[in-house]
């Protein structure tokens, strides 16, 4: 599902490496152990090396540490990048589907639980059943009696860590989904915050969130703390009860001869790496079920990448007309048509224009024929030069048909970074979409260079508005389509832009495609329909 970078997996491999060593070494000190305490003597050598053994085992377990921390660190950042990645590769209905709330916790949260199962989990799992075969082959070796008593008491802690773990990840999962709701509340309440404050409503939304918490969420986590407290009172039967019954029954073995102190002390300390194995292994399990349960609820972000060209992917040649016949579209399978018998052709160079009241699927209509939604065949078809787009490589199609959106997203960077976006451009052709767009007035006060801040702050809603603009004509579409482009613009202002716009559009032969309320393109346009 993820993809990591050379540098992780050399990490995983010395992990595992490690993490063998560790194993083996842990053995042997405990062989030179037994023998140590069941010699009666002091015998020098054989402590030297035991002091030796332990040195080395703390400086593997420090590398372990240190490695398991990179991993961790730098493993959760590729994957939240590559995540990301496949996000913005995802079509528009994707995301239109989530809402912001989920759709940030799914690239935050979600992530930062599912990466350690990917980076060391599958390893440590791994080697976790791997040390505790080894640690009761050896307990075998050393007690049969002694070794039968251990494992019938650790798999008793084990049958209950896997329940106990499996109960805890559903909880968990089910207060992360409740989590990214509150997200988006407080989101959602953010966004309106003035209309908040000036009809005197924070009361209002306060009970909201209040009822929320109090009616859904903290039965959930009600029920997380109590998966918790009972897990962690399996760790603490594990890790202090079952060692203390398997000395007691050691020393009673020794004191009728049936086995040595040594071996009494030994099998103890390996009892208590058994419940360490056994608590790894309980927290890996419920660390794969929370993963599991978390690549469900993100499979439309982790999924393959949906705008990947076809496998014989239709190249676009020099556009004549588009052609869009849509029966009935809708969001959802349950949801109401947003389209409804839509057929009209624009042909090379004209101009239509698309009207509507508002929440009539205008804007929707401008997306499926820029295909940043899919029309599904049952809906309908759009033929770009008589040929289906959905049988067109969508990045070569997006090279033709392009869209100016009502939410225009600027970055950090010069105003020219912002409309060029690293595409090769010529300082005419630029400085021609300036003049186009209305910006040759900000540019000579401020000029290209000019630093726009993150989300576009320090710029008018207007300015934005006309940089969006320009950002797609600069690339020379064959179809432009025009998403209520005035809505930000004084009548003005609006009045010269469209006037430019249309004489900007023959030069190149481009077809705008206008969605508008208003009047602005009525005089110029060559085609009309209405939604």
């Amino acid at each position: 599902m993820l993809r990591f970078t050379k540098s992780i997996k050399i990490k995983k491999l010395f992990y595992l490496m490690n993490s063998i060593l560790i194993t083996i070494c842990t053995l042997f000190a405990e062989s030179k152990m037994q023998k140590f305490i069941d010699s009666k003597i002091f015998n020098i050598h054989m402590f030297v090396v035991l002091i030796l053994l332990l040195l080395l085992l703390t400086g593997l377990r420090y590398v372990k540490v240190y490695i398991k921390t990179k991993l961790d660190k730098e493993g959760t950042l590729e994957g939240q990048t590559h995540i990301v990645h496949l996000a913005y590769r995802q079509y528009y209905r994707c995301h239109l589907e989530k809402n912001t709330g989920s759709l940030l916790f799914n690239l935050t949260e979600d992530v930062y639980k599912l990466m350690p199962w990917y980076t060391y989990g599958k390893i440590e799992l791994s080697m976790d059943i791997f040390y505790f075969i080894c640690i009761f082959v050896m307990m075998l070796a050393i007690d049969v009696n002694l070794s039968i008593i251990t494992v019938l008491c650790v798999l008793i802690s084990l049958w209950c860590a896997n329940s106990l773990s499996g109960k805890l990840a559903k909880a968990k999962n089910e207060q992360q989904e409740l989590d990214s709701i509150l997200n988006q509340q407080m989101i959602n309440s953010g966004k309106c915050i003035n209309t908040i404050r000036q009809l005197r409503k924070e009361n209002f939304f306060e009970d909201k969130f209040n009822q929320f918490v109090e009616g859904k969420y903290l039965h959930v986590l009600k029920k997380t703390i109590y998966c918790q407290t009972m897990f962690i009172s399996q760790m603490i039967f594990s890790r202090e009860i079952i060692p203390f019954v398997i000395l007691f029954t050691g020393i009673l073995l020794a004191l009728v001869g049936r086995t040595t102190i040594g071996s009494a002390i030994v099998v103890m300390d390996m009892s208590i790496k058994m419940s360490d194995s056994i608590q790894a292994l309980g927290d890996n399990i419920s660390q794969q079920h929370l993963s599991q349960e978390i690549e469900k609820r993100m499979k439309e972000l982790v999924d393959a990448d949906l705008d990947a060209a076809p496998a014989s992917p239709l190249k676009t040649d020099d556009f004549e007309s588009l052609q869009v016949r849509i029966d009935q579209y809708r969001y959802s399978t349950a949801g109401n048509p947003v389209l409804e018998d839509v057929a009209f052709e624009v042909r090379r160079g004209e101009l239509l224009l698309i009207k509507g009241e508002s929440g009539n699927g205008k804007s929707t209509l401008g997306k499926l024929i820029a295909g940043i939604l899919v029309l599904e065949e049952k809906a309908g078809k759009i033929y770009y030069n008589k040929i289906d787009i959905n049988r067109l490589n969508r990045q070569e199609y997006n090279k033709h048909v392009l869209m100016v959106c009502q939410d225009v997203v600027l970055f950090y960077g010069t105003l020219a970074e912002n409309i060029v976006m690293e595409q090769t451009v010529n300082t005419a052709s630029l400085d021609e979409v300036i003049f186009v767009c209305g910006l040759e007035e900000f540019v000579n006060e401020y000029g290209l260079n000019y630093m726009i801040a993150q989300s576009g702050e320090n710029v008018s809603g207007g300015q934005k508005q006309r940089i969006g603009i320009a950002r797609i004509l600069i690339r020379k579409p064959d179809v432009l389509i025009l998403d209520e482009i005035a809505s930000a613009l004084d009548s003005g202002m609006t009045e010269k832009i469209v006037e430019r716009i249309v004489k900007y559009a023959p030069k190149y032969s481009i077809a705008i495609i206008s969605i508008s309320h208003g009047t602005e393109f009525d005089k110029y346009c060559d085609n009309m329909i209405t939604v």
